[in-house]
C-alpha cells in the first residue's frame, strides 16, 4: 500500500472500534492514543469527511439538537484498507525532540538553567509513567472479557518503559553534566 496518512489509519483505527462522531473519535485521541500518538483536532473532521466521499466510512445524522452530528462507521473497504496498513512496514521514526535540542545547543547557557529543564523532564516523565501504570493495572483486572486488551497493553508498556529510559536519562544527564542533586556546577 501506498504511504498513507497516518491521520487517516488513527481515525479509521478508532472507527474499526465501532461507530463514533467526530466528537468521539477527538475524545479517544486523547484518551486511547495520546501516549504513544498525537493528533492535530482540527484535521479529524476534514478526515472523516475525506474518508467519507471515498467509500471508506459511512454516516448517519445523530438525533439531538443544534447543528447535524453524524456517527461514522468504517465500511469493508475502509477496514481493508486499515488493515493493509496495519501489515505494511511503518514509515521510519522522525525524532523532532525540543529537550535534546536544547542540550546539544547547552554550551551556549548556565548549567544550572539545563538542570532546571533535566529535572522537570525527570518529573513529567515519571508521572506520565506512574499513569500508565495505574492504567495497565486497570486493564490488567477486566482484560479477560476485552479482545483489544493484549494489544493495547503492548502499548502501555512500551510507554512506561520509554518513560523510565527518559526519566534515567534526565538523571544520567545531570550526572554527566555535573548537575546532580544539589543543582550547583562543578566548575
Amino acid at each position: 500500500m501506498a504511504r498513507k496518512n497516518t491521520t487517516e489509519v488513527a481515525v479509521m483505527g478508532l472507527l474499526a472500534l465501532g461507530a463514533r462522531t467526530g466528537y468521539d473519535v477527538r475524545k479517544d485521541c486523547e484518551e486511547k492514543l495520546s501516549h504513544f500518538w498525537s493528533e492535530s483536532y482540527g484535521q479529524i473532521y476534514p478526515v472523516l469527511k475525506a474518508l467519507h466521499e471515498r467509500g471508506w466510512v459511512v454516516r448517519e445524522p445523530v438525533a439531538g439538537s443544534g447543528p447535524t452530528r453524524y456517527e461514522h462507521q468504517l465500511t469493508d473497504e475502509g477496514l481493508s484498507a486499515l488493515r493493509d496498513w496495519i501489515v505494511s512496514p511503518p514509515q521510519p521514526l522522525r525524532v523532532r525532540d525540543e529537550l535534546l535540542l536544547k542540550m546539544f545547543l547547552g554550551r551556549l547557557v548556565d548549567r544550572k538553567d539545563l538542570g532546571v529543564l533535566l529535572r522537570a523532564h525527570a518529573k513529567r516523565a515519571s508521572a506520565r509513567r506512574d499513569g500508565l501504570l495505574a492504567i495497565r493495572k486497570l486493564m490488567n483486572e477486566g482484560r479477560s472479557d476485552f479482545p483489544d486488551a493484549p494489544f493495547w497493553l503492548v502499548t502501555v508498556d512500551f510507554g512506561i518503559r520509554s518513560l523510565e529510559a527518559q526519566a534515567e536519562w534526565a538523571d544520567a544527564s545531570l550526572k554527566a553534566l555535573c548537575l546532580e542533586e544539589t543543582g550547583e556546577e562543578d566548575g
